[in-house]
């Protein structure tokens, strides 16, 4: 029994490891494997917050309070640290308005939450939990309640980037959708049967499933580019063709899960257990400096293939090479949890 949770500990933080990689991946815009990743690095970000969901072991008022610690105060922790940036850029470089607006709608912006910034995913997930504890709680445990409850909130989600309703704030839009995706990872780790499909031994049949897994999530991801012209993109709530985006999704999501468990490396299951500094910096704060940087030094100006995939890798190494550190030196403070390390 114990070895059986310390092999579903491992796979997840392998899991959330290879979506950070992704993440970032997909933020420097790797030429082809930024458009393949989008089409399921976050969903599969909410459906493993589903599979550690333990929302059951605590009152409401509980629940509340333990996500509002571990998600609210770490959001507005690091995206002061995001705003404080952006004021010294608007200050050197933009003394008017900034690429976000001013100082003050920036701050506006950060208070209401709609679509702003990398830390979207933490107000995102707050809702999501929330939405999903009373999901719980008004099923009682019966999974085909849960399932239809969770099911009808998905479609309202969708239906309002189908009608062009726009975002919510605290992305709650978003919530309608994650919290579909966040279901699924609980049903994941209730249903043994499902395990043994996915975490095959048998190396044959292994081969087969991830191949599989891949071809559908490239094939319907593909597909629904095509038919609407729009990919996944969470972060503003977009869905293209939502069946097609859900079977890529689900497919990309069992696909990386799969290969979590085959996989055992320590620097990625570092990275897993240590996202958050890492997720919510990198992108606003390290990739940002750095591009000021080289265009006042004038390298990767180009836009050549080859150009970009050594930006990538440049980019790739500075990021871990800053925000390792810092996640490192924060842990050792007394207010690491304000930062959710």
């Amino acid at each position: 029994m114990k070895e059986d949770v310390k092999n579903r500990i491992e796979w997840i933080d392998t899991a959330k490891g290879l979506g950070l990689i992704f993440v970032i991946l997909g933020h420097l815009h790797t030429p082809y494997i930024s458009t393949w990743v989008y089409l399921f690095h976050m969903p599969l970000f909410f459906f493993l917050s589903g599979v550690t969901f333990s929302g059951e072991k605590y009152t409401f008022k509980q629940f509340i309070v333990k996500r509002l610690k571990t998600l609210v105060i770490p959001y507005f922790t690091l995206g002061i640290f995001i705003w404080l940036f952006y004021v010294i850029v608007n200050t050197v470089i933009s003394p008017d308005v900034g690429e976000y607006g001013t100082n003050m709608e920036m701050l506006f912006s950060l208070l209401i939450q709609e679509h702003f910034w990398t830390i979207w995913f933490l107000a995102a997930l707050f809702i999501t939990e929330i939405v999903y504890y009373i999901i719980d709680l008004v099923s009682k445990k019966r999974a085909w309640l849960s399932t239809l409850l969770s099911v009808v909130l998905c479609i309202i989600g969708l239906a309002r980037y189908r009608f062009g309703l726009g975002g919510l704030p605290w992305n709650i839009d978003v919530a309608l959708v994650a919290q579909f995706f966040f279901h699924t990872g609980l049903l994941f780790k209730k249903y043994k049967n499902v395990h043994n499909i996915i975490f095959c031994t048998q190396k044959i049949k292994f081969f087969l499933t991830v191949t599989g897994l891949f071809v559908i999530n490239v094939v319907a991801g593909v597909l629904c580019m095509k038919l609407s012209g729009e990919s996944l993109d969470m972060s503003i709530g977009m869905y293209g063709n939502e069946l097609l985006t859900m079977i890529s999704a689900f497919a990309g999501i069992l696909l990386i899960v799969a290969l979590s468990n085959k996989i055992h490396n320590k620097f990625i299951n570092y990275i897993g257990r240590n996202t958050m500094i890492i997720f919510a910096w990198h992108s606003r704060i390290v990739i940002v400096l750095f591009q000021y940087i080289f265009a006042g030094v004038g390298i990767f100006q180009n836009d050549s293939m080859a150009e970009r995939f050594l930006y990538t890798a440049v980019m790739f190494v500075l990021i871990l090479l800053i925000l390792v550190p810092v996640t490192e030196l924060i842990k050792k403070t007394k207010i690491h949890a304000l930062f959710g390390v």
